[in-house]
């Protein structure tokens, strides 16, 4: 497996409104974007990765979705619901121009 790295912003690790979970769990949505910033880990895979349980992954995602940091959207693929995938803001995530 090719080892992977992200860029997280320093003012979003520093961002004193931000609690120790919202910072981590953010950090690890990051680092599971693609090249467009899109993500889609699983909630047992950030439970397992950021070891918390279900309850602080669904309120922390929804607090850093109001808060303008992860951008919540649904994908529909012939007209069916097939996933929820969330955009890291540029706040969080150092990308690239394409």
């Amino acid at each position: 497996m090719t080892e992977r790295f992200v860029q997280i912003k320093t003012a979003f690790l520093r961002d004193p409104n931000l609690s120790l979970a919202q910072k981590a769990v953010g950090s690890i949505v990051a680092t599971y974007a693609d090249r467009n910033g899109v993500a889609w880990p699983g909630l047992r895979r950030l439970m397992r990765d950021a070891h918390v349980s279900k309850h602080t992954i669904e309120k922390v995602r929804a607090s850093l979705v109001r808060a303008g940091y992860l951008e919540k959207f649904y994908v529909k693929r012939k007209g069916k619901f097939t996933g929820v995938r969330y955009r890291v803001s540029r706040k969080v995530l150092h990308r690239r121009s394409p």
